[in-house]
């Protein structure tokens, strides 16, 4: 039985969009070209075979520029930050955030501006529930 497709991003997939949030539309070559500064010699049909995958799954955009195609991400950071952050709560941690910041916490030092800064996010999150009351 296949496995279903997954609504996250592969590995190589993210990679692809992380150069184009920084800087798009591109085409191919110069995808290709960040991509190898990355990864190490990709070949060019591989990554336009990979952006049309990402094209069909709705990730990116693509318009035609003269002979070749030019790529934009549809899916934002933020989407896809908060689409695989939602995918691992619910899997792995039974959509408990307490545990997965516990987990996150326990596994390297937080600075104190960083523990400032969540203190904050509470803060924040409590008046907004309290303004949803």
């Amino acid at each position: 039985m296949a496995r279903p497709p997954s609504r996250n991003p592969t590995e190589l997939e993210l990679e692809l969009l992380q150069i184009l949030w920084d800087h798009h539309p591109r085409v191919v070559a110069e995808i290709r070209e960040q991509l190898c500064h990355r990864r190490g010699e990709v070949a060019y049909t591989s990554v336009a075979k990979i952006l049309g995958i990402m094209v069909d799954k709705g990730y990116l955009s693509r318009t035609k520029t003269g002979r070749e195609y030019a790529y934009s991400p549809l899916l934002s950071a933020e989407q896809a930050q908060s689409n695989m952050l939602e995918d691992l709560l619910s899997r792995v941690f039974g959509g408990s955030p307490s545990l997965l910041l516990n987990r996150l916490m326990s596994m390297q030092a937080v600075s104190d501006e960083e523990l400032e800064q969540l203190r904050a996010e509470i803060r924040d999150h409590e008046e907004k529930a309290g303004e949803d009351r």
